[in-house]
Order: structure tokens, then C-alpha cells, then sequence
């Protein structure tokens, strides 16, 4: 079993796109690094970034499909996600 790095960033206007992330979170091989928002423009409050970091436990087949449905979800976006293999201590 591998641990796995998942990085997601999305406009607060493209949250709703990947809202259904935060039930993947609850899963037990799951842990939540961090969540942030981030300010970019005041007068556009849309614009703001939302980051959301986790560790994803599990074999290869299950961060392919995380992979994939979160693609699925942002296409058409300017939200992206980067994955990669946690090199063990």
C-alpha cells in the first residue's frame, strides 16, 4: 500500500465542481494536511483560490480513479490538481 500526495486548487466560483471531495475526506484512509483560501483580488471575491492538501492511502487503482474524477470535475476550469507517490521517511 502506497501513501499518495493529492494537492487541489479551484476558484471559490468552481468549488461546487469538486464539493463532492469533502466525503472523500471523511474516508478513514484519508487525512486531511490542510485547506486554505486565499485573497487574490478584493473586488473579485470569486477569484479567491481554495487549496485543499491530503494523503491518500491505498494501491494504484484507487488514486486512479480519484485522478480521474476530479479531472472529470475540472475540465472547463481553471482549478487544477497535481498527485504524487509520498517517498517514506
Amino acid at each position: 500500500m502506497r501513501t499518495y500526495v493529492f494537492r487541489i486548487v479551484v476558484p471559490r466560483r468552481d468549488w461546487g465542481r469538486v464539493e463532492w471531495l469533502t466525503e472523500v475526506l471523511k474516508k478513514e484512509n484519508v487525512e486531511l494536511l490542510y485547506t486554505r483560501v486565499d485573497q487574490l483580488f478584493s473586488e473579485r471575491a470569486d477569484l479567491d483560490s481554495i487549496e485543499v492538501a491530503f494523503l491518500l492511502r491505498g494501491d494504484t487503482r484507487a488514486r486512479r480513479e480519484l485522478e480521474r474524477r476530479l479531472a472529470e470535475s475540472l475540465r472547463g476550469s481553471i482549478g487544477f490538481f497535481v498527485s504524487y507517490v509520498k517517498l517514506e521517511d
